[in-house]
């Protein structure tokens, strides 16, 4: 074992044991962090009989069928279930890491993925019981599969997707169009299986999701924590509020913006995957999924680790692409800290679209050839 790498395996063990002790002051208290309350309380209402939606505080905001994954940890009670959601995220993260660099064609170093298992999100992630790795393995097992043009595959593990819907537009649209018939199927199967877990829950279950999430965007519920929105439109939102612009005005210069970047993102990403490269086709689709979002907090932020990953195995790296990547890890993971908390302008959003854009020019080059 080199020098270098025993540096990266310890300070990744150090990061176990902090992520654990954070979890461990916690459970010595017999409280239930935060983050994962809401996962708690909405197993305990689907139980009880009742509306899984309640306004108010520790609101649920995943979508209705959701809650038949947390039935599990609720089995073990609130303490045991958020110990099974930190195990379950760290593993998840895990095994993500490890199909995204079997899905490389030149795969990357060992210690280049130990250095990026150093990314903070995917520990504090875990720690308040978020299941932000599960939905990175949901993502990298899609890419896998894509990787071995196995579409019925890539297709199901990209419908997974919708149980966390911020996550899923864009990497279900390119896998439907990069691969095909078959992927379409996957897609047809696990949307069909979205829906039988919906029909127990009732079609006022997805009434009321979406009235809970109205209300925590008209009531900015969430307004102490924008700082940890890393989308374009969170940064041009925060930006128009404190030039005193029109909310509005700000909604058009979003659009006008994050649109000609959804296209590209689509139809180059999409004929990347056609042609085979896999890296180029997922990496657009995660920078995309993460910086035109409507809203994405730092949680989830976690495949921004593909395109990362593959600058380790682009031949000639960008100088400027190389620190824009840089510069948004940092501050993600400073976000994951809490070292930003009176940052009022997240500007996480801007760096990710710029790496976006520098993507797709390079992409547009690459299909011209």
């Amino acid at each position: 074992m080199t020098r270098q790498r025993a540096i990266l395996s310890g300070l990744i063990l150090v990061l176990v044991a902090l992520t654990l002790l954070t979890a461990w002051a916690g459970w010595e208290l017999g409280e239930v962090p935060g983050n994962y309350r809401p996962f708690e309380l909405a197993a305990t209402r689907f139980w009880a009989g009742d509306s899984l939606y309640q306004v108010g505080d520790d609101p649920f905001l995943s979508p209705p069928p959701f809650v038949f994954f947390l039935l599990p940890a609720h089995a073990l009670g609130p303490l045991g279930g958020h110990a099974l959601a930190l195990v379950l995220g760290l593993a998840c993260t895990a095994g993500a890491l490890w199909l995204v660099r079997r899905a490389m064609d030149d795969r990357p170093s060992i210690d280049a993925m130990l250095l990026a298992a150093l990314y903070l999100p995917i520990w504090l992630s875990a720690a308040l019981g978020q299941w932000g790795g599960l939905f990175f393995l949901a993502f990298a097992s899609t890419m896998f599969f894509a990787h071995r043009r196995a579409g019925l595959e890539a297709g199901l593990c990209a419908a997974l997707l919708l149980g966390k819907p911020t996550l899923a537009p864009f990497a279900i649209v390119i896998v439907a169009l990069g691969l095909g018939r078959r992927a379409w199927i996957g897609l047809g199967i696990g949307a069909i299986a979205w829906l039988a877990l919906s029909l127990p829950l009732g079609l006022g279950s997805w009434l009321a999701w979406r009235e809970e999430l109205l209300y925590v965007e008209e009531a900015h519920a969430l307004a102490e924590h924008l700082w940890q929105d890393h989308s374009l439109y969170g940064s041009i939102a925060a930006l128009a509020a404190h030039g005193h612009v029109d909310p509005s005005t700000a909604r058009v210069l979003w659009i006008a913006i994050a649109a000609p970047l959804a296209i590209a993102t689509v139809a180059l990403a999409s004929r990347s995957l056609a042609r085979g490269d896999v890296p180029r086709a997922f990496s657009l689709a995660a920078l995309a999924t993460i910086a035109l979002s409507v809203y994405l907090r730092y949680d989830d932020s976690q495949i921004v680790l593909i395109p990362a990953i593959a600058l380790f195995t682009t031949p000639k790296r960008s100088p400027l692409v190389g620190a824009i990547a840089l510069a948004y890890l940092v501050l993600a993971s400073l976000d994951a800290g809490y070292f930003q908390e009176r940052v009022n302008v997240p500007v996480e959003g801007l760096l990710l679209s710029a790496w976006l854009a520098l993507d797709l020019r390079d992409a547009w080059v690459r299909a011209r050839t």
